[in-house]
């Protein structure tokens, strides 16, 4: 078999979304309401961590208006997108 033409998984998603701050503290940022279309190159990964034993994962973007993470339910999201998500740290 030979490839002729090689596609990037997801390169075609989207998804229409709310800058709401949903899902993570903002520190002294205020979610803007900005209406946005994000693609998979907008899909970030933010880790937390509980004392003593509890950890997870948040998926979601920054908004380019005003750097607010938005968390997107981790259900709306197909498992091998997931693994697509860059990680994203911030100081908050």
């Amino acid at each position: 078999m030979k490839i002729i033409d090689e596609q990037e998984p997801f390169q075609d998603w989207e998804k229409e979304v709310e800058c709401n701050g949903v899902g993570w503290r903002q520190g002294d940022k205020v979610p803007c309401g900005s209406k946005l279309i994000i693609d998979r190159d907008d899909l970030k990964l933010r880790k937390w961590f509980k004392y003593p034993d509890s950890e997870g994962v948040n998926y979601g973007f920054i908004c380019p208006n005003c750097n607010c993470f938005t968390e997107i339910p981790t259900d709306e999201l197909d498992k091998n997108l997931r693994k697509l998500a860059v990680e994203w740290r911030d100081n908050c």
